[in-house]
């Protein structure tokens, strides 16, 4: 496999100095003052809107149950992209701190996916790893390629053929056989796909939590698949007038991923042991897209390339002669920044800095003449955030949206090939739209009440449930107040400089890049 600034795939000698202070406690580990396995459920996209909504009609019986003997809370995204906070949500750290800070990394070979080598921390599974402690992660985004564990991972490309998507390898003949009982859909479609996937995960959970793990934790996809497109005709908002005939026909999509989840959620739940501690969680609710709106799949660098900024031979960036190109903006997102080619940069462009101000005055006055059919502008400049300009924008191109447009011109001709795609959304996200937190277990004490629980304190509320000390460089905190008197008297909190510093992350490419980047499109993860 062709490596880009790959990085050891060890956790370094920073776990090695943790696992030796943590021998003192932790070698036998039957001195333990207990020892209960934890089971941490991801759902993409789980939403209290929809859930209060379901159990008021006596569904979702399962995650019902589980609430109902634990404790609640609402939970606070750290960004509004997945992959970044699922990462933060299992290193607890910032995007800024672990390196995951998008869906995709711009490279000289196009975007990439991010993976597991992008991040630059210590995950959950290496903290546990490195304590002795056996590990179970199941289709946790940018799993892959997949770590070697104390215990197995099953990475987020597992079931794509590619190497490295499972560890040990010795796993791959059980997890086959899973596969296998879950026939491919029929149905044309990604929802199908990823439904399936779901539902091989959930099994493998369920037979994984009677056996001797201490964390396991899986990721389940499909409520955020199903509800970007058909979340308005689940819940259709009282002061806009929604189709009859598709409220009749769509309506019941978004319930139905949400009882195949409370179906897998209660078989493992049934399966593991009575001394369990569950988590359950989402990285971002859901809300109701208003008016009409689109999705517009824009290609930037086409534009470019047809304005004469970019230069490609045969298929790849001449950064010697490209004076400006999308950098690390995916077609989906509506912001999109650009990133002009100086000569003083990595990699080297034919800009002077003298001459970028001139630069980027022609560029806007050119990006502002391109215009859809009717001839309304599709673009918008402003000067990049200090985020941005932080990642390396020089500038910031905003997609006009309410619109639904089929050509693209300049001056008068058509740039073909820029509008990939135009599709209605009907349920959205963002950092204000909160996702779902729900802790239940022997440990857990249920009056436990907080308006807020954030993204960054479940990897150390995790650990404290595991009786391993907290990292102080953190950027999130424990909940201790979440167990029990008797758990926290047996357990003080224990605290050590660091799970492992920071290094340098990289681009692992794979045969599948293309593939994944038109199915984050196709599924609307791009917004």
């Amino acid at each position: 496999m062709n490596q880009i600034h790959g990085r050891a795939r060890s956790t370094g000698s920073a776990l090695l100095l943790v696992a030796l202070s943590l021998s003192l406690s932790c070698t036998d580990r039957e001195a333990e003052p207990s020892r209960r396995p934890t089971v941490l459920v991801g759902v993409d996209g789980a939403s209290w809107v929809a859930i209060e909504d379901l159990w008021a009609q006596g569904r979702l019986p399962n995650l019902r149950a589980l609430a109902d003997r634990g404790a609640t809370s609402k939970l606070k995204p750290v960004a509004d992209i997945s992959p970044v906070i699922w990462t933060s949500m299992v290193t607890g750290v910032k995007p800024k701190t672990h390196g995951i800070e998008d869906f995709l990394l711009p490279t000289d070979h196009g975007d990439i996916p991010v993976s597991s080598s992008v991040r630059r921390v210590p995950a959950l599974w290496n903290m546990l790893s490195s304590a002795d402690k056996r590990v179970a992660v199941l289709g946790w985004w940018a799993s892959w390629p997949a770590e070697p564990v104390s215990g197995i991972v099953v990475s987020d490309r597992a079931l794509r053929g590619v190497e490295h998507g499972l560890y040990p390898k010795s796993l791959a003949p059980r997890f086959q056989e899973i596969a296998d009982r879950f026939p491919r859909p029929t149905e044309p479609g990604l929802q199908a796909e990823i439904a399936r996937q779901d539902s091989i995960l959930g099994e493998l959970a369920r037979q994984l939590v009677s056996e001797d793990f201490d964390l396991i934790l899986v990721y389940l996809r499909s409520p955020d698949v199903v509800s970007h497109p058909y979340w308005k005709y689940f819940l259709p908002p009282e002061d806009e007038k929604i189709s009859q005939e598709k409220v009749e026909r769509f309506g019941e999509l978004v319930p139905a991923a949400y009882e195949d989840f409370d179906r897998i959620l209660g078989q493992i739940v049934d399966a593991a042991p009575r001394d369990t501690n569950f988590f359950v969680v989402s990285d971002h609710g859901f809300t109701t897209v208003e008016g009409e709106q689109y999705r517009m799949l824009v290609d930037l660098n086409r534009v470019l390339e047809h304005l004469g900024y970019l230069v490609r031979v045969e298929g790849e960036v001449d950064w010697a002669r490209t004076k400006a190109i999308t950098w690390n903006s995916p077609p989906g997102v509506p912001e999109k920044m650009v990133r002009i080619g100086l000569d003083d940069r990595d990699p080297k462009g034919p800009v002077s800095s003298r001459d970028l101000d001139g630069l980027r005055d022609q560029l806007e006055s050119d990006l502002r003449s391109v215009v859809h059919e009717n001839g309304k502008p599709l673009f918008g400049i402003r000067d990049p955030t200090s985020a941005q300009l932080e990642r390396g924008a020089d500038l910031t191109v905003l997609v006009h949206k309410r619109t639904k447009p089929s050509k693209v011109f300049y001056h008068g001709q058509e740039i073909p090939g820029v509008m990939l795609s135009v599709e209605e959304l009907t349920g959205t996200h963002s950092v204000q739209t909160k996702g779902i937190f729900i802790a239940a277990g022997p440990d857990i004490d249920p009056s436990f009440s907080a308006r807020l629980v954030h993204t960054l304190d479940i990897t150390p509320t995790v650990l404290y449930c595991q009786n391993l000390p907290i990292a102080e460089d953190f950027d999130g905190k424990a909940r201790i107040r979440l167990f029990t008197p008797e758990f926290r008297a047996a357990h003080p909190l224990q605290t050590i400089p660091t799970w492992g510093e920071a290094r340098e992350g990289g681009v692992t490419p794979s045969a599948i890049d293309a593939e994944l980047v038109e199915e984050l499109r196709a599924l609307g993860y791009l917004d």
